[in-house]
């Protein structure tokens, strides 16, 4: 339940926002989006080291490192778009 009409209103822009990350997080390639998901613990996914990662994905740690700071970088690009 929401109290005022400020309150419903960052409400439904927070949703939005989330709504805009879900979208940007689907576009990314499969790899790409379990490294997001779990780098991040985006969505309620289980937050896994690069370690662990890089263990079930059969790549290096520094490898995520690198796909993380890409897929950083198109996260918050995209998001800077969705706010603009």
């Amino acid at each position: 339940f929401v109290s005022s009409s400020e309150n419903l209103e960052e409400a439904f822009l927070e949703r939005e926002e989330e709504r805009a990350l879900l979208c940007v997080v689907a576009s990314l390639p499969k790899r790409d989006r379990f490294i997001a998901l779990h780098s991040f613990g985006i969505f309620n996914s289980t937050k896994m080291s690069n370690l662990e990662i890089a263990e079930r994905l059969g790549c290096t740690p520094n490898t995520v490192v690198n796909r993380k700071n890409a897929i950083t970088a198109r996260i918050q690009e995209a998001m800077m778009e969705w706010a603009s």
